[in-house]
């Protein structure tokens, strides 16, 4: 037994999430993949190797040293690889496809399907990797209590690929919604017996997708997920705290009506009164209309009052504590 599941559960969530891999996207466990670590473990050790083969089927860089520096090594060890799929986080794809299409590099034909995982993702980045990569992609959802939840089919919806796990969507007072509404992601895991997972919050929010039958012809239900993890929150000093995702519809809302012009942003509150936001865009030429939007926009969240200090970025690197592009960052 190994952390919250026993390693027979294991292999069998697994099994499941190969089955839809195959059914959807034709992938298969024999294939080359390539794919991005946070860190790797061997045995009790913790180590960041830049580049490692953890097979000869398994090529694995480092999303940590995912920059400037390391981009040419990585292209260059893709295509010695030929990788058939590609797995990894939305933001560490992001910047990786950015890289090949600023410099006009060519993409392995041997890449046939990309997965993402672990992260929110967003049109702007979804648009980039396909437009690079030129390959169908699929969103899986997660966690680690759970492993593989969901998984897209080719027509873009999510569908629940593991039987053994019980998903509820709840109001705040942990009471079911109606039918179709939003509400929290709660799961129960039903085979596993290494731990109890029961009713158990991953912090998400979602909701059924209802009376709607999926040309790909699965019988599992389509779960939509509106939030991501919500840990963080934007802290007031006169009312309640309200959830960081509030930025991520911001940006979304803009990127529709700018052509999906902002390819990063991180938001730090860095006191009660005062938040930094930084943008990387595409065209500067829109800067001052994306930053007037953006200040309009939050008028709706009581944030329009806070002093807002703005800035352009070429890129916005990983967090090396968290292994990840943290897009709200609240230091109060």
């Amino acid at each position: 037994t190994q952390g919250y599941s026993s390693a027979a559960s294991d292999v069998y969530k697994r099994q499941e999430l190969w089955k839809y891999r195959k059914k959807f996207y034709g992938i298969t466990a024999m294939d080359k993949l390539l794919t991005f670590h946070p860190y790797l473990n061997r045995g009790e050790d913790i180590f960041n190797p830049r580049i490692s083969y953890e097979s000869d089927n398994i090529l694995s860089l480092s999303m940590i040293d995912l920059n400037s520096v390391n981009y040419e090594a990585y292209y260059n060890e893709m295509i010695k690889f030929e990788p058939v799929w590609i797995l990894g986080t939305a933001s560490a794809l992001f910047l990786f496809s950015k890289y090949i299409k600023d410099n006009n590099l060519k993409i392995p034909r041997s890449v046939k399907y990309i997965e993402l995982m672990g992260e929110y993702l967003s049109e702007a980045y979804r648009y980039l990797i396909e437009e690079t990569f030129r390959v169908p992609i699929a969103n899986q959802y997660g966690a680690r209590e759970t492993n593989a939840i969901g998984l897209e089919c080719p027509y873009r919806n999510m569908h629940q690929v593991d039987k053994n796990i019980l998903i509820e969507i709840l109001n705040d007072n942990d009471e079911p919604v109606c039918g179709a509404e939003e509400g929290n992601v709660v799961v129960t895991n039903l085979t596993n017996n290494a731990m109890p997972i029961i009713r158990y919050r991953l912090g998400d929010r979602g909701r059924y997708i209802l009376n709607r039958e999926c040309r790909c012809c699965s019988d599992h239900p389509i779960l939509q997920i509106t939030a991501g993890r919500v840990t963080d929150r934007v802290i007031f000093a006169d009312k309640e705290p309200i959830n960081a995702v509030v930025f991520w519809y911001i940006i979304e809302k803009i990127n529709i009506r700018y052509n999906l012009a902002i390819l990063q942003f991180q938001i730090i509150q860095e006191s009660i009164d005062m938040f930094s936001l930084k943008l990387s865009i595409k065209d500067h030429k829109l800067q001052n209309c994306i930053i007037n939007d953006f200040l309009h926009e939050v008028k709706a969240y009581g944030l329009h009052d806070m002093k807002w200090n703005i800035s352009l970025v070429q890129e916005i690197p990983f967090d090396k504590k968290t292994s990840k592009i943290r897009y709200f960052i609240c230091k109060v």
